[in-house]
């Protein structure tokens, strides 16, 4: 999906916010604690994952660790310090000591942010957060789940949705269908091993790139999410979301009020994307916020109309019309999405979807949020993983 005709929907991160009830207030107090978190940057001629940790002091600081890896080089270690804002809409502003910023939106629960880099043209990065738990094992990842990816390797960019099934013992399967710019699509299976540590960090070997790929991902406190990055490998970039899968679904288990990070890529053109989303339970949506465009800049997406599917295993079609559809797949209680372009021909775009129906008269940060967008790019701050470059 595009901007340039109209772009779908819409790091080193952001943030989880603490307990906040559906439609409840947030603010800076309810980012406490620490929390997993995942990213993908891409630029014209680098690009880069990481894994990260973060540990939020409750009133508007926190320390970050984690390990990034590039088109260049594998498992570089990182440390920074940053400060972050939060609204009573649950808008995030994050902004890093060694440089870069990053805006999005809390899920409803404070369980899981979404993010995207909006004032950086030259570099485009989106990211998820999730809250750690403890007290976690092996057995805490069970069942399937969808899941959504983007890929990045020299002459290739492919956008991933597919489920994984993890039998809470150590070995998993998986089946994911594929959108690459070489031209193809198509789906692989296969299997693999994992473990989950106490505080929810997961490592998973073999699929889809044999034995020796390990990636690295956090489980969510509640054990339905699942932020993942590939950081031990240059040049293989690997970013995925995972949802717990549920059933029963329709069109009107999307209804209210959602943000959406997006990354697109088209034909070499960049697009980090953020968006506000209303879907009325019935098939229809409308949209807009912002995109970091690496040849337009930074700028408004206008309100947009769109329709909407929803089968009863939780998968569905986004559709924006002009040819753009986007394909998503819903946590089994519809308070989050994964999606994924996969039509033959479209672009590549990954896409994280949280429900966020917080309500306030004090508006967004900076111009009221993501609807406010700027213009034009701001190379002195923007991305967090090129400021470690």
């Amino acid at each position: 999906m595009r901007h340039r005709g109209l772009l779908f929907v819409a790091a080193m991160l952001m943030v989880f916010a603490g307990p906040s009830l559906a439609g409840a207030a947030f603010s800076n107090a309810s980012l406490s604690g620490s929390y997993f978190g995942n990213v993908y940057m891409g630029e014209a001629t680098n690009w880069a994952t990481a894994f990260v940790t973060f540990t939020f002091d409750g009133a508007g600081s926190c320390t970050i660790t984690g390990t990034y890896a590039d088109n260049t080089t594998a498992s570089q270690a990182f440390a920074d310090t940053g400060t972050y804002t939060v609204s009573s809409l649950g808008y995030v502003e994050l902004s890093y000591a060694g440089g870069g910023d990053h805006a999005g939106y809390l899920k409803d629960g404070g369980d899981v942010l979404v993010v995207a880099n909006l004032t950086d043209q030259t570099s485009q990065e989106v990211g998820v957060v999730v809250k750690k738990g403890s007290g976690m094992s092996t057995a805490d990842l069970n069942g399937t789940y969808h899941a959504a990816a983007y890929v990045a390797s020299t002459g290739e960019r492919i956008s991933v949705l597919g489920t994984f099934t993890f039998d809470g013992l150590g070995a998993y399967t998986g089946t994911l269908n594929y959108n690459s710019t070489l031209g193809g699509t198509g789906t692989i299976s296969g299997s693999g091993t994992y473990s989950v540590a106490a505080d929810g960090t997961v490592t998973l070997t073999g699929f889809p790139d044999g034995a020796g790929q390990v990636m690295m991902a956090g489980l969510s406190s509640d054990g339905n999410v699942v932020a993942m990055a590939n950081v031990d490998e240059a040049d293989d970039q690997v970013v995925a979301t995972l949802v717990k899968k549920g059933s029963g679904y329709s069109a009107a288990s999307l209804s209210g009020k959602y943000h959406v990070s997006v990354y697109a890529y088209d034909g070499g053109v960049r697009q980090s994307i953020l968006v506000t989303i209303t879907f009325d339970g019935a098939g229809g949506f409308t949209y807009s916020g912002t995109v970091n465009d690496s040849q337009g800049g930074v700028g408004a997406i206008p309100a947009t109309n769109g329709t909407y599917t929803v089968a009863a295993d939780g998968t569905g079609t986004l559709d924006l019309g002009q040819g753009d559809t986007m394909e998503i797949a819903l946590l089994s209680d519809a308070t989050m999405a994964v999606g994924a372009t996969l039509a033959s021909g479209s672009d590549q775009e990954y896409a994280v979807v949280v429900k966020n129906t917080a309500t306030s008269t004090s508006g967004g940060i900076t111009g009221g949020g993501i609807t406010g967008g700027t213009t034009g790019g701001d190379s002195s701050s923007g991305c967090f993983i090129r400021s470690l470059h």
